[in-house]
Order: structure tokens, then sequence, then C-alpha cells
């Protein structure tokens, strides 16, 4: 079993302080363990695993196990302290989030939806916020103290390399805005433009904490050492994981305003096709696209899991597309199974590679083989871009997609800030002069957007 984040010593003396002071408020819905399966990241061979999670309110812990528990007496594969830990969500999938100890120890998972993540990273962090409190509340500073944190013979390694290892200090100064002017300036883009600043700034700070962090554990031997254990460190660390804390809690409250949410917030709707020859309408979902070997030939695969349904035929179907592992398998592999909604009978399964041999096997006993690579293919159908309107996509992006395919990343950096330009000057004068945007092709229907003459609807 491995314990990341303290020692045992430490964290059982520390648990028990908490428990008898009065800080510990005792047993609370709040208080309560969470448990549940989340996907754990174990390494390049593995990759993502599904492990059962435990957080222990009462230890201040972050438990897994290989299966669910059955027993107190079954122990833990591993165990993370939360004091002083950072946990924090991932920008790049909407599924998973970090947690990080303070000694730099991290364990990467992932939920099964968004609104799973946001309830274990909630929690989490209100568990490592307060015993974080309880060790600086518990640990007050002394009244006195050197100015340095080693005897001096070995003061000469007090510039210690933030940026990584064997890098060199950056003397420059870097400061936090005491005050942030643009959010009480009327402009909505320099609001916005404020918030991106904090947030730089916020991802900068965080990346020097676990610098300095990492750098207090690397200090070389002497006489009096300076180890991760010091009173006097443990506070350094939960103070600085404290302070980010904070900081990120301010910046996800001013992040919830509707200006910050409609300009750079995304969401994934479902899509919908039409069969006029049936008179079906099909809600499906789409399948996420990881790009591998960037660094040598790059390639691309479809990994996850996806959705189609039809309400007016009562069928439904949940395809998994499998993304290869690191050592073996097959590439592309897909496996598929189609329920009827009313009976919950499964009348066909499918498997094999989404772009090659696919197999089909009924309820009947009949099964059918498709090759996908001898499908018709039917190309879509694009006019030249001298007769598309200005701001048509392909038109528009133009200088771009041309930049880009000549390898020139500066001018296709260059052309696509121009365009961002000068959509933000346009939604300013409209914000201005109080204009609504009104869109020329697409209509807002529910919680989306769809093509104002769709061929299903009679014109």
């Amino acid at each position: 079993m491995s314990v990341v984040g303290t020692s045992p010593g430490s964290a059982d003396t520390m648990r028990e302080t908490i428990r008898h002071s009065s800080y510990y408020p005792g047993k609370g819905s709040e208080w309560e363990q969470l448990t549940g399966y989340l996907q754990k990241y174990t390494n390049l061979v593995t990759g993502w695993q599904f492990r059962y999670f435990v957080l222990n309110w009462e230890n201040g812990e972050l438990e897994y196990f290989v299966t669910e528990p059955q027993g107190r007496s079954q122990k833990p594969r591993g165990v993370i302290a939360l004091a002083g830990a950072m946990i924090s969500p991932s920008e790049d999938d909407s599924y998973a989030f970090s947690v990080m100890a303070v000694n730099g120890e991290q364990f990467r998972l992932r939920a099964k939806d968004a609104k799973e993540r946001q309830h274990w990273v909630s929690r989490l962090q209100g568990c490592a916020q307060h015993y974080t409190e309880a060790i600086g509340l518990l640990n007050p500073p002394p009244v006195t103290h050197d100015t340095s944190l080693v005897p001096s013979p070995m003061r000469r390694h007090r510039r210690l390399p933030v940026e990584g290892r064997g890098s060199t200090p950056d003397t420059k100064p870097q400061t936090l805005p005491c005050s942030i002017p643009g959010l009480v300036n009327n402009s909505h883009f320099e609001r916005l433009e404020t918030l991106r600043q904090v947030t730089r700034m916020l991802i900068h700070v965080g990346k020097r904490q676990r610098d300095l962090a990492r750098a207090l554990s690397e200090l070389p031997s002497s006489r009096s050492p300076v180890i991760c254990l010091d009173s006097d460190l443990l506070i350094l660390k939960a103070s600085a994981a404290a302070t980010l804390a904070c900081l990120h809690d301010c910046l996800g409250a001013l992040r919830t305003g509707s200006a910050w949410n409609s300009s750079l917030s995304t969401t994934r709707f479902p899509g919908r096709l039409w069969l006029k020859e049936h008179g079906e309408e099909y809600t499906f979902s789409l399948p996420s696209a990881y790009a591998r070997s960037i660094l040598t030939v790059p390639w691309v695969e479809l990994g996850g899991k996806v959705s189609i349904s039809c309400a007016s035929s009562g069928y439904s179907a949940s395809i998994t597309f499998h993304t290869k592992p690191f050592y073996g398998g097959k590439l592309h592999r897909v496996n598929a199974e189609v329920k009827h909604v009313a009976s919950t009978t499964v009348v066909c399964r499918a498997q094999g590679e989404w772009n090659g041999m696919l197999e089909f096997a009924y309820n009947n006993n009949t099964t059918k083989t498709i090759d996908t690579s001898t499908l018709p293919v039917t190309r879509k159908r694009v006019r030249p871009l001298c007769n598309q309107r200005p701001f048509e996509s392909r038109r528009l992006w133009q200088n771009v997609t041309n930049a880009l395919r000549a390898d020139d990343v500066e001018k296709a950096t260059e052309q696509k800030h121009k365009l961002e330009q000068r959509q933000r000057l346009e939604e300013r004068q409209r914000l201005e002069t109080n204009t609504t945007y009104v869109p020329k092709y697409f209509v807002e229907e529910g919680d989306g957007w769809v093509y104002h003459k769709p061929l299903w609807k009679p014109t």
C-alpha cells in the first residue's frame, strides 16, 4: 500500500489533534463518506482502469481499492492525504480531474460524466480545504523566525530552481494584481480579457508552487537537513495551497457570469438525422477523436461510447469505440448492441472494425457481414470560393487554411487574430448600440440551434 502526501506518523498525529480540537465539527451530512468507481490513469501500458474510491472525511484521505471492499479489514491499494492537496478539473476533458498531494504526487481520475466529476471535485476540495486550514490553526507561525530555512552551512543553496530541474532561477519578480479594474468596467470584452489574465496568472502561480515543493524536497543533505516533514515547510505548503484554492474559488465565482459563459464555454449538442423515406428521426452522439504519435507520424483513432435512438421506431443502439492499448490489440475496434426500448430485448449485436469488416448477429440466429470500405461514399457538395458569400466559413477562413497548408504557423496565427479582433469589434459595437445579432441560417430551438430550412420541414 502506498501513502501519498505525508508519512503515517505525522498524518496520524495531525488527525488526532484535529479530532480533539474545537475545529473538528464532528459528523454531518457533508462529512459522510463518498464512494464509487472512477477511472484512474495508471501508466502508458495499462492506461485508464476502473478503481473503487472512498473519500474518508474522518481521516482526510482519498483511498482506492481494486474492487469494492467487502469489509472494513480490507486495506486500500493506495491512499493520498488531502491536507494541502490541490484538486484541479481538467480543461481538456470535461470528465477528468486530478488530485495532487503537497509532495507533488498526483492521481489522474476520470468520472462517468461532468455532473459526477463536479460532485467529486466539490467534496474533495471541501475536505482538502478543511484539513489545510486546520494545519494553519493548529500550527501558528512562531513570533520570531530566522529568515533562512536552513543553517549557515547550507545557505549557499538558497537560490532554488523554480522553473524545473536544472533550470536557472527566474530573477524577474512575479506579482499578483491587487485589484482588477476591468471587472468594474462596463466593457464586456475588457472583463473577459481580465479573467483570462487572472486564469493565466493562477496557472503560473500553481506551477511555481509545485516547483517550490519539488525543490525543497531535493535540497542536498547536511548536518541539519531540511526534510519535507518539517513543521514550517508543512505550513508553507499548506498556506500556498490554501491561497491558490481561494483564488481559484474567486475566479470560479467570476466565471459564472453570463458574459464569460457566452464567449468561452462550449456545449456538445446531440446530432439529429432525418430519414425521409422512412419518416424516422434519429438522435445520436459522436465518439471522441484521439491524436496519437504527434511527435512522429500522427494518426487519429475514435474512442468512447455512442448512443443512437429513434422514438418513432422504439429502438436504441449503444456503440462502444475501443482505443488501441499501448501493447498489442487491434485498431478501430467497435462493439454495438441494438435494443427494443419497450421490452429491453436485444435484437442485434455487432462487432468488428468501424472502417472495415463488421459482423452483425441477430436474435433469430442469423448473421450478416458488411465491409464498410466498399460502401459508396457521398461526398460533400461545396461551391467554389469565388461563388461563396463573404461570411461563409471556407471563404472567411481561407487565409488561415492556406497558411496552415503552407506550414506557416505564424501567418496562420496572424490571420486568425485578425478575424477574432474584427468579431470582437463588431460585438462591442452591437453592445454599445444595443443591437441584437440576428443569425442568417440558424434559429434557436430548445438548448441548441437548427438550420432554418431543414429538408424534413415543408417549405
